[in-house]
């Protein structure tokens, strides 16, 4: 009776260290496998004058673009391409229209680099932060948090 309550122990014991390596980086730094995929999905920037703006990086390297300011109306949207560097950063660009609060419409082209990323455990990029060249008021940094995968 002793040795099958151990042995049930040593089973949990074991199962229990698989369940928490499985979810750790195992004290290395995690890396990111671009190539794997790991950018699809809606990305969106929630602080700055470009806060609620979002990007989406979809399969067949299309993405899909929204501006948004706040205080002063301006809603921008495109859609354009994209490609990972050899750097595994990602690079985009879109070609859309800037609707302005006087109700006029702009040309909208932006493009952005990214300069850093953040994975999660499983090499998913969660955070992507760089810079562009973008029209005001969208600023010229950016730093888009993942928020669901395509």
């Amino acid at each position: 009776m002793k040795r099958k309550a151990m042995v049930i122990v040593g089973v949990l014991v074991v199962i229990g260290g698989a369940i928490a390596l499985r979810n750790s980086d195992g004290g290395y730094e995690v890396e990111c496998h671009p190539w794997r995929n790991d950018y699809l999905g809606r990305f969106e920037q929630r602080e700055g004058p470009g806060a609620a703006s979002s990007v989406v990086f979809g399969r067949d390297r299309i993405v899909n673009g929204a501006g948004r300011s706040t205080g002063v109306v301006h809603q921008a949207d495109g859609a354009g391409t994209w490609h990972v560097t050899e750097d595994n950063l990602v690079e985009w660009t879109i070609d859309g229209l800037n609707v302005l609060d006087t109700g006029a419409q702009v040309p909208w082209q932006p493009s952005y680099v990214a300069v850093s990323v953040e994975c999660d455990n499983r090499g998913r990029v969660t955070r992507i932060t760089g810079n562009g060249t973008d029209t005001a008021p969208f600023p010229s940094h950016f730093d888009f948090i993942r928020v669901d995968d395509e």
